[in-house]
């Protein structure tokens, strides 16, 4: 398991395997679904009948996305995994 930071912009960045196992595409508008205080799950927009949808981001041409300000303090470290075809953002204790 590897614990990230994000970077000085706010930037969350995804290895490019992660985001293959999770068929998530760069430079394409993704969905964020809150799954409960720690962790959030990032899907293609086209694929969220199942999740709820509380913002929408840029992931760009390096797998770099920022997640919303409002949703998790500034100062934060976090893993990134796929769970079931599913990309997940959890905050690291």
């Amino acid at each position: 398991m590897i614990i990230r930071e994000k970077d000085k912009e706010g930037r969350i960045r995804f290895s490019m395997s992660l985001l293959r196992l999770a068929n998530i595409k760069t430079k394409n508008h993704v969905a964020l679904c809150m799954l409960d205080s720690s962790r959030i799950m990032i899907r293609e927009l086209e694929n969220t009948k199942d999740c709820k949808v509380f913002a929408t981001a840029y992931l760009d041409e390096k797998g770099r996305i920022v997640i919303p300000k409002k949703v998790w303090d500034n100062n934060f470290q976090f893993i990134t995994y796929s769970l079931n075809g599913d990309l997940i953002i959890e905050k690291a204790h």
